[in-house]
């Protein structure tokens, strides 16, 4: 089955495009490396991870994944602790007990970064409450404004 010189050439332009997403170029970097990382050295052992440069892995949208998108990759994976720098010459890393966490869960490592955390609960205790509605708030914020304003000798506030 052929297809039409018009679709292999939309096709061209939108990989030629994606090249140069950046966000999806790091998206595809921290998955590719952390992948390559859980199966190169799934048992914690540190490996020099210019070494991942040398895979089929190492390529995006048909083109190599560069020293820097590396080092940016693996900044945001040792941020969120799925990877460890060892301190050695070279400098090594090692994946973390979260980063085979990350790995056996099979999603990508944004699915694992953005999972929901556990909130903290305040508990308040309202002794002869009359008329209180119970509920749930999500990213509730008090706020709570004190105006002083000024009074002049021998003036009420509140009576002009």
């Amino acid at each position: 089955m052929s297809t039409s010189p018009t679709r292999d050439a939309a096709a061209i332009y939108r990989l030629k495009k994606l090249r140069f997403d950046r966000a999806a170029r790091l998206r595809h970097t921290m998955d590719a490396f952390h992948r390559w990382l859980f199966d190169t050295a799934g048992d914690q052992n540190p490996i020099n991870p210019v070494l991942f440069l040398a895979t089929p892995a190492a390529y995006f949208a048909g083109s190599e994944i560069n020293g820097g998108e590396l080092h940016e990759a693996l900044a945001h994976l040792a941020q969120h602790e799925l990877i460890e720098e060892i301190d050695t010459e070279p400098v090594t890393v090692a994946i973390t007990p979260q980063g085979v966490r990350c790995a056996l869960a099979g999603g990508s490592v944004q699915d694992h970064v953005n999972q929901p955390r556990p909130g903290t609960t305040y508990n308040t205790y309202l002794p002869n409450a009359k008329g209180v509605i119970i509920g749930e708030q999500q990213n509730f914020t008090q706020r709570a404004v004190r105006e002083l304003l000024p009074v002049r000798a021998g003036m009420v506030p509140g009576r002009g």
